[in-house]
């Protein structure tokens, strides 16, 4: 990632995994997901900021995809 892109250190937020995949599993079920597949989708967010491709992870695309399946159910 470019330098410029990178949060700088004393403004990052850690969230424990777990504490996380709970969360974004719960907000998917809230727009309409089913249980599994909402574990899915937030599995691949949460995957994707653990191995630190932020851009697709849960900062980046939860609202979008909170915003397309809402419109979509």
């Amino acid at each position: 990632m470019l330098e410029r892109f990178k949060v700088p250190a004393n403004e990052q937020v850690h969230v424990a995994e777990e504490s996380l995949r709970h969360t974004v599993t719960t907000i998917f079920e809230r727009v309409g997901l089913s249980r599994t597949d909402a574990m899915e989708s937030a599995d691949v967010l949460v995957t994707a900021d653990l191995r630190g491709v932020e851009s697709h992870g849960v900062s980046n695309m939860l609202r979008g995809y909170v915003k397309s399946f809402g419109e979509a159910f």
